[in-house]
């Protein structure tokens, strides 16, 4: 309890007055950090919340507080709510990266000349490295092995690889050792790749090392030339996935330190979703859904499918919700079955379904649905709630306007108008000034009077 009221009378020291030209008003959220990123990557042992942050290039002002708890892995802000949008998005991106896996599938072509380079280095060695983006390149590639003269494929091979473990793949006498990297976005993977000969039992001999950087789902070629009339080609697609196997699509990134600004914002929800902005969860209704001994982590792939294929809402491209599991192992989450029969439900009513049969709970946090076992949340004020929502609109609203979708932006700012109306009626004494120049400035750019 001592614990819980330092990091509750951190937050609440300081107050702030709200001025036209401030970014907003600061308000409280009580977030979830991954359980490792508070940690030295080497050392681990703890750092300091406000310098790891401003590694990130999120920095807090006189007037913010940050307090952390490692024990339960939770975050305790006072901001305003550009600093609390970023920090949710870094949370996000931390989360998804966290829970990625790579699957790294390996080939080797052999041939009596090359197919790749042009000709044979001075000695056998390491001639040739290319990046295949497309399934087309790597099935032409493989087509031409088989056509060669003397041209042998042989049979894959797959295993899946955690961030940063090492990994070795063995072909006959070709040894390959990888540890592989995942980007913050999901959708490129990086490799360090050592390459080594030897048969079975005896000691490898290392003919090179190479880093490589591939898209999610896309391959590297790497070519020797082993002596004469004789050349190797390894072969390494790599594809970002989740626990249960199944392909992870890239995370939009939204300008974060160090990511390239490539669009909208890949989240639904880019922020803590509150009661008056849940109506993406409460508006997907289910047909129909049956689960008979299903492990909770397919459970979770199921109904996240479903969200997709039953979100009428545009854009298409934001269609869906993002669910999956908050740091419980798929060991766990595979000992859960689940069997349970609905008919004719809200999304948000088969999640609570599911995950109650299963022992868990569910918690809407940035963009998804985290399904895992969570400390009491810290009571938060609903005014604060909506004004961040209505935040989250104006946001999404901007970014559609700058992609040139305009009826998406204007529907947008519609919403974040109806929280702000529904704020000031709500609680009128809540920054009224604040509240009532975003509604005039809102009516304003819809054109309303």
């Amino acid at each position: 309890m001592k614990v819980r009221a330092l990091l509750l009378a951190c937050l609440f020291a300081a107050t702030a007055s709200f001025a036209a030209d401030e970014p907003g008003p600061p308000i409280v959220r009580d977030l979830l950090a991954p359980p490792s990123f508070f940690q030295d990557s080497v050392t681990k042992a703890p750092v300091d919340p406000r310098e790891r942050l401003a590694d990130e290039g999120i920095t807090f002002g006189k007037d913010e507080s940050i307090a952390y708890d490692p024990a339960t892995s939770r975050l305790f802000v006072r901001a305003n709510v550009e600093t609390i949008y970023r920090l949710q998005k870094l949370l996000e991106a931390e989360m998804r990266k966290g829970s990625a896996l790579v699957a790294l599938t390996y080939g080797i072509l052999e041939t009596s000349g090359p197919l790749l380079s042009d000709e044979a280095a001075e000695t056998p060695s390491l001639v040739s490295i290319r990046v295949l983006t497309t399934d087309e390149q790597l099935e032409n590639l493989v087509i031409r092995a088989r056509e060669a003269p003397s041209g042998t494929v042989h049979p894959q091979s797959t295993l899946t690889a955690k961030l940063e473990e090492t990994t070795e793949a063995r072909i006959g006498d070709a040894l390959t050792r990888n540890v592989p990297v995942i980007s913050a976005d999901a959708s490129t993977v990086e490799m360090t790749l050592t390459l080594l000969h030897g048969p079975a039992g005896a000691d490898p001999q290392i003919i090179g090392e190479t880093r490589v950087a591939i898209p999610s789902g896309g391959s590297v070629a790497i070519e020797e030339w082993l002596g004469k009339d004789s050349w190797r080609t390894r072969l390494i697609t790599a594809l970002v996935v989740d626990p249960a196997g199944k392909p992870l699509p890239p995370r939009e990134t939204t300008g974060l330190p160090g990511e390239e600004r490539e669009g909208l914002g890949g989240s639904l929800f880019p922020g803590p979703v509150p009661v008056p902005a849940i109506e993406k969860v409460r508006d997907i209704i289910l047909p129909s859904l049956q689960f008979q001994e299903t492990p909770l982590l397919e459970a979770i792939e199921l109904l996240k499918k479903a969200s997709i294929e039953h979100d009428r809402s545009l854009p298409e491209s934001q269609r869906g919700i993002d669910i999956r599991n908050w740091h419980m192992s798929p060991e766990s989450l595979a000992q859960k079955p689940v069997t349970l029969r609905l008919s004719n439900v809200p999304l948000i009513e088969a999640i609570r379904e599911v995950v109650s049969l299963a022992g868990c709970d569910y918690r809407i946090e940035g963009g998804s649905v985290l399904v895992g076992v969570f400390p009491q949340r810290l009571d938060l004020s609903e005014a604060e709630e909506i004004w961040y929502a209505a935040f989250l609109r104006g946001t999404e609203a901007h970014e559609l306007e700058e992609a040139g979708k305009s009826v998406e932006a204007r529907s947008k700012r519609l919403q974040a108008l109806k929280l702000y109306e529904a704020l000031r009626e709500r609680y009128p004494d809540f920054q009224p000034k604040a509240a009532a120049a975003q509604v005039a400035r809102l009516k304003e750019m819809i054109g309303e009077r």
